[in-house]
């Protein structure tokens, strides 16, 4: 087993790299338990070789004993900012998931301090600072991917026990997505993409999440669960990764992953939709992939400026509670009642008018309007 800064990381990585399959190297933060074991056991079990660090070298050397030679143990806190340099530099992946993180202190706001509010920032948010910051550094080769494993409760925001944990989860998400454009801008070729699980008693962070929530609200941990429904199961984030890696995605995008048999498009899941049709973007079993966020389009003689709403659904016309020109539409997603009337233009007797934003030609696809 390797401690972080001994020459025996080179050689290990030399060996790894003269072994490897097709698949290549992978590095799975958090690898002794919960989803890091099961995407190392995913990835061993595709044939790929994983370097697994984690802070418990009991639970890394059982984890080595059960894996063999496919699984390589470094006991290391992701939270150092020397380690992602001397890792990656070590064994040059090809796929990193930073799994890894802090449990929070359950406690009430008005209860935390400030050093147990920002545990997790220190820990999760850190530790993808410092790895997607090293991978385009080093950089990794054209082609490689680096995974960080958020949470849905960054979507949701609804962990008002668990400090800065939704904040963090959500950081983890933008850091990300700033690789990924920083990556492309320069043409290294390299995706950094986000999986948000959702919450589960499966896991020892879940667990710790589910009691406190189960005692909040004054029931047992068996209804608490049971009032959320099927738990998701680490192995189907060990399955989620590969799906991810191995899928088509754009760089920078992020993935939610409820439990098997809930509704991806219900808002109580913290899920996002496709548009206004609530159909999510799915890729795989119960993975659904986020849409990104809308672009900015130059105005036209007939398009104004503003990002792009896509809808399923024909837009309806006004109607007499909504006034509006004729030939436009009104946007009915959540939160726009009615056109945005912002746009000034001169009428025929020279008197200035408000049109709205939304107004379009109705010679246009009914399904797509535009918005400020």
């Amino acid at each position: 087993m390797s401690e972080i800064g001994q020459t025996s990381e080179k050689e290990k990585g030399s060996e790894m790299s003269q072994n490897s399959v097709s698949g290549g190297t992978a590095i799975v933060t958090g690898a002794g338990r919960g989803f890091g074991l099961a995407i190392a056991a995913a990835l061993v079990d595709s044939g790929i070789e994983v370097v697994g660090v984690a802070r418990d070298a009991e639970r890394l050397k059982a984890v080595a004993s059960e894996f063999g030679g496919s699984f390589v143990p470094v006991v290391g806190d992701v939270a150092d900012p020397d380690l992602p340099a001397r890792l990656l530099g070590a064994y040059r992946p090809r796929l990193v998931v930073l799994n890894a993180g802090a449990v929070p202190e359950m406690r009430p706001l008005h209860r935390h301090t400030w050093a147990t509010f920002g545990q997790v920032w220190e820990t999760d948010v850190r530790q993808a600072f410092s790895w997607c910051g090293e991978a385009l550094r080093a950089p990794l080769a054209p082609g490689s991917t680096v995974i960080a494993v958020s949470s849905m409760a960054a979507l949701s925001g609804g962990s008002p026990l668990s400090g800065g944990y939704a904040g963090a989860k959500a950081t983890m998400r933008f850091i990300a997505s700033y690789a990924a454009q920083e990556s492309d801008l320069a043409g290294a070729g390299i995706r950094f993409l986000t999986l948000m699980p959702n919450l589960t008693a499966a896991t020892r962070l879940g667990g710790v999440g589910v009691e406190g929530y189960a005692e909040r609200l004054g029931v047992s941990v068996e209804e608490f669960i049971r009032r959320r429904g099927e738990q998701l199961q680490p192995e189907q984030v060990g399955q989620a990764v590969l799906a991810i890696r191995d899928g088509d995605a754009p760089n920078g995008s992020a993935f939610t992953l409820p439990a098997a048999g809930t509704s991806p498009g219900a808002s109580s899941s913290g899920g996002r939709t496709d548009g206004a049709s609530g159909s999510p973007r799915r890729r795989g079993s119960g993975l659904i992939r986020m849409p990104r966020r809308a672009r900015l389009v130059r105005r036209s003689a007939d398009r104004p400026v503003g990002p792009r709403i896509w809808s399923s659904r024909p837009m309806p016309t006004a109607s007499s509670s909504s006034p509006s020109p004729a030939g436009c539409a009104v946007p009915t997603r959540t939160g726009i009642r009615r056109p945005r009337w912002t746009r000034p233009s001169a009428s025929a007797s020279g008197r200035t008018t408000l049109r709205p934003w939304s107004c379009m030609p109705a010679t246009r696809s009914p399904t797509k309007t535009w918005i400020r």
